[in-house]
C-alpha cells in the first residue's frame, strides 16, 4: 500500500512474490509503475485506489505492507484506524502486515530543520519542518524551484507521528497484536503485527440467475423544450428502441420500463424489493424539464430504491457552470476566462478581448447555443445575448467566457475513480469539413440538427501531445471524485492559444445514445454499443455491491 512508482514491489516481485498487488492513489505513479513491471516482465497487479477503501475482496491477502506515506496523511483523526480495519478486511486469518510511520521521539528532538535537495538536475526543492504537539504533526512547507525560471509549487502538508505506545494502539483497535519492532531509517518505526481474525469474514454472496432492472426514460407523452421539435420526437424514440435491444441482448437481465412521469412514483412504489436497481436514463430530467433531472434520482434516494449514475447533489452541483468553474480552480484546474451575468443586467463589463461565446449559466444538451452564441465584436455580442436570453427566459442567468481557439476534447468515464475505473480513448471535434465562415463549435445544431451546417462534425481520436493527453486524464479522473459523479460521466475540455487543457463542463448521466459521444469514445476502445452499456451496468453493480449473476 502506497507503492508509488512500485520500487519495493517490483524488487519483492523480482525475489519471487509473483502474487503481488500495488496499490496507491496516484494515477500518474502507477501508470510508471505499470511501464515498469512491463519492461521487467513481472506480472504486477497494480490498482488506484483510496487506502480507506481498499478496492479488493475480503480475505485476499497473506501479507500486506503499509509504508510511511499512507498511515498519518489523513485529516480526520479516524483515517488511520479505517485504513488499518480495511487492511484487516483483505487479509487472510491470521495475516501479516508490516507497517511504517514516522517517529514523534525522533522529530521532537531533531525539529525544526530545513534541508534542500536536487531533483533532476533542474529542480531545487527546499522542504523547512517543524512539529505540532497540539496536533502530533510534522509540517512541512516544500518549496520547488525550476533553476531556469521560477518557483513551480509553493505548499504545505501534515503528516501524523507516532510513539511505539501510540501505534500499537491503534493496531490492537483495528484487530492486530504486534510481533516485534525493526530497525528502520533514524525518522521512522517499522513494526510488525498479526492479524487476530481466525474466520473468513467475508459476507455469504448468493449467486442470482437474474437481474431485474426498471429503466426510467424521458416521457413521449410530455413536451420537451430542449428538444428541436420541440415533442419527445421519433428520433428520441428510436435511439430508445436501440438502446433497449442492446440491453435485451446482455445476458441474466430482465428490463422493466418506466416512462409515465405522471405514475412514476406509484409504479416506483409497486415495483420496490422486485427490482435490483433503475437504470436512470432520464436525462431530460422529470416530465422533460431538464430543470427537474435531479428529481427523478432524489424520489429514488426518498424511495431508498438503488439506481444508477449521479446523485441529485451531483446534479445539482455539475448544472450550475459557474460552480463547476469555481470547484475546477479551487483544485487547481484551468478553466477560460469567464464573467457571469445576473438576471436584468444591461451594462457588461468584459475583462478579457474578443471573440467571447454566451451561454446559459445553468442546463446542459448546448441548450440555447448555437453558431450565433460566438461573438466578434459588440454588436455580435448584444444580439448574442438577446437571442440567449428569448430561449430561455429574461429570468435566468449568463455566462460569458473568453472562445477558445484549440482541440475541442472530450474524456469519458466509466466506473468510479480512484477505485476502478477506464478512461475512454480521448475524442475531439474534427472541423475540417465545416465552413470557414462558421465557428469551430459543438453547440445545439451540431447534437440536434443534423441536416444543419454542423451535420458534418464528428468526433475523432484526439491527436495531442503525450503530455497533454495525461493530464486531462488525470484531471477528469479527479473533476469525477471531487464533484461525486457515479458509474459514468464526460468531461469537456478546450485548448487554448497556447495548446493548455481548459476545463468547460462536467457532465454526469451523460447521454448514452447510439450516436452519442460516449458511444463514439467507447467505439474506439474496441467496445460494442452493448458492451458499454454493459459496462455502465456493472459500475453500478459493484458499486452498490450486488451479488454476482450465474
Amino acid at each position: 500500500m502506497g507503492c508509488h512508482q512500485g520500487e519495493f514491489i517490483l524488487d519483492l516481485a523480482k525475489r519471487g512474490y509473483l502474487q503481488s498487488c500495488g496499490l496507491d492513489i496516484s494515477r500518474y505513479h502507477l501508470d510508471l509503475a505499470r511501464i515498469s513491471a512491463k519492461q521487467s516482465r513481472l506480472p504486477v497487479i497494480f490498482k488506484e485506489g483510496d487506502p480507506r477503501a481498499i478496492p479488493f475482496p475480503h480475505d485476499k491477502f497473506d501479507v500486506s505492507l503499509i509504508r510511511r506515506n499512507v498511515l498519518g496523511n489523513f485529516e480526520a483523526a479516524q483515517g488511520d484506524l479505517k485504513v488499518l480495519k480495511e487492511v484487516f478486511r483483505v487479509l487472510k486469518p491470521k495475516g501479516k502486515i508490516l507497517v511504517e510511520v514516522f517517529s514523534k521521539d525522533i522529530f521532537q528532538a531533531t525539529l525544526p530543520q530545513q534541508y534542500w535537495e536536487w531533483k533532476n538536475n533542474n529542480y531545487v526543492i527546499s522542504r523547512q519542518q517543524s512539529y505540532s504537539p497540539e496536533n502530533e504533526r510534522l509540517v512541512t512547507r516544500e518549496i520547488i524551484t525550476d533553476t531556469q525560471d521560477y518557483v513551480v509549487t509553493d505548499r504545505f502538508f501534515a503528516v501524523k507521528v507516532y510513539t511505539r505506545e501510540s501505534v500499537t494502539d491503534l493496531l490492537s483497535r483495528a484487530g492486530f497484536e504486534v510481533l516485534g519492532f525493526h530497525e528502520a531509517r533514524p525518522n521512522v518505526i517499522c513494526i510488525t503485527a498479526i492479524s487476530q481474525k481466525t474466520t473468513i469474514t467475508a459476507p455469504p454472496i448468493t449467486p442470482k440467475q437474474q437481474r431485474v432492472v426498471g429503466i426510467i426514460f424521458g416521457t413521449p407523452q410530455k413536451s420537451d423544450r430542449v428538444k428541436p421539435s420541440p415533442v419527445y420526437d421519433e428520433d428520441s424514440l428510436y435511439a430508445n428502441d436501440i438502446m433497449l435491444t442492446s440491453m435485451r441482448e446482455l445476458p441474466g437481465y430482465q428490463f422493466i420500463i418506466l416512462q409515465n412521469h405522471d405514475t412514476l412514483s406509484l409504479d416506483l412504489t409497486r415495483l420496490k424489493g422486485r427490482i435490483d436497481y433503475v437504470f436512470n436514463l432520464c436525462d431530460e430530467g422529470f416530465n422533460n424539464d431538464v430543470r427537474y433531472e435531479l428529481h427523478i434520482p432524489a424520489t429514488l434516494d426518498m424511495l431508498k430504491i438503488p439506481y444508477t449514475g449521479a446523485t441529485p447533489h451531483c446534479l445539482s452541483v455539475c448544472a450550475d457552470k459557474s460552480i463547476m468553474r469555481g470547484i475546477a480552480i479551487e483544485m487547481g484546474i484551468p478553466v477560460a476566462q469567464g464573467v457571469f451575468i445576473h438576471p436584468g443586467e444591461t451594462s457588461y463589463d468584459i475583462p478579457f478581448p474578443f471573440p467571447v461565446i454566451i451561454k446559459p449559466a445553468t442546463g446542459n444538451s448546448s441548450f440555447a447555443i448555437t453558431q450565433r452564441s460566438v461573438a466578434g465584436n459588440y454588436d455580435e455580442f448584444f444580439d448574442a445575448i438577446s437571442e440567449v436570453q428569448a430561449r430561455i427566459g429574461y429570468n435566468e442567468a449568463l455566462l460569458v467566457e473568453e472562445f477558445l481557439p484549440g482541440a475541442d476534447l472530450s474524456v469519458g468515464i466509466v466506473g468510479n475513480p480512484p477505485s476502478s475505473y477506464i478512461v475512454l480513448p480521448i475524442t475531439q471535434e474534427d472541423y475540417t469539413e465545416l465552413s470557414t465562415n462558421l465557428p469551430s463549435i459543438c453547440a445545439y445544431e451540431a447534437k440536434w440538427l443534423p441536416d444543419s451546417p454542423y451535420g458534418v462534425v464528428k468526433a475523432v481520436p484526439a491527436q495531442l501531445p503525450a503530455t497533454t493527453l495525461e493530464f486531462v486524464r488525470e484531471y477528469s479522473a479527479k473533476l469525477f471524485s471531487r464533484l461525486e459523479c457515479r458509474d459514468y460521466a464526460r468531461i469537456d475540455w478546450r485548448l487554448d492559444g497556447q495548446g493548455v487543457p481548459r476545463m468547460l463542463e462536467i457532465n454526469p448521466n451523460c447521454g448514452l445514445t447510439w450516436d452519442g459521444h460516449l458511444y463514439h469514445m467507447a467505439r474506439h476502445n474496441g467496445m460494442s454499443y452493448g458492451d458499454m452499456l454493459g459496462a455502465v451496468l456493472h459500475a453500478a453493480e459493484e458499486r452498490l455491491g450486488l451479488p454476482p449473476m450465474i
